[in-house]
């Protein structure tokens, strides 16, 4: 399956399972984590969660679903050509500035749906910048989708966090 028909299946299937009634089809990958960066996280700490509180969380959930999906599709890539690594490199980019987001709303709102997110973030920049690596990709053919992509997010910030004290 080439790069772009992959992502556009992904982009589709996304677009059909994060719809709603005002913007039937109006997600993308792009769109769903700028609105992850741009939400007003006003959320109140009572004890019963609020209406903005389970709005948020369900925003979370549907960049889980999409980073999911996004990176098992990375993941499935056997080819690279020069126009789908500039894509891979966008996507990055938006991936790097999400996570900034994610840390600073955990720090801040202490959500686990956040680290939720975090996690997810970490896991598909890892993936995508594997997938980059010419001589990675090259050497294995492409990369093979954790079974458990929160868990291997946490593995991944973990041995991050402890190579920068070390």
């Amino acid at each position: 399956m080439s790069f772009k028909k992959a992502i556009l299946s992904v982009s589709v299937f996304a677009s059909l399972a994060l719809a709603t009634d005002e913007n039937v089809g109006a997600y993308n990958y792009s769109e769903t984590l700028n609105n992850y960066k741009n939400y007003s996280t006003n959320i109140s700490r009572n004890t019963l969660k609020n209406n903005k509180e389970i709005e948020y969380e369900k925003l979370c959930k549907s960049v889980a679903y999409m980073l999911k999906m996004a990176s098992f599709q990375i993941c499935e890539i056997r080819t690279i050509k020069p126009t789908d690594t500039q894509i891979l490199q966008e996507f990055l980019s938006l991936i790097r500035s999400s996570k900034q987001v994610a840390n600073q709303r955990i720090e801040t709102m202490q959500l686990d749906a956040d680290k939720e997110v975090l996690y997810l973030l970490v896991a598909t920049e890892h993936i995508i910048e594997a997938i980059l690596d010419k001589d990675f990709f090259e050497i294995t053919g492409g990369y093979r989708m954790p079974s458990d992509f929160i868990s291997f997010g946490k593995e991944i910030l973990s041995a991050t966090s402890q190579a920068n004290k070390g």
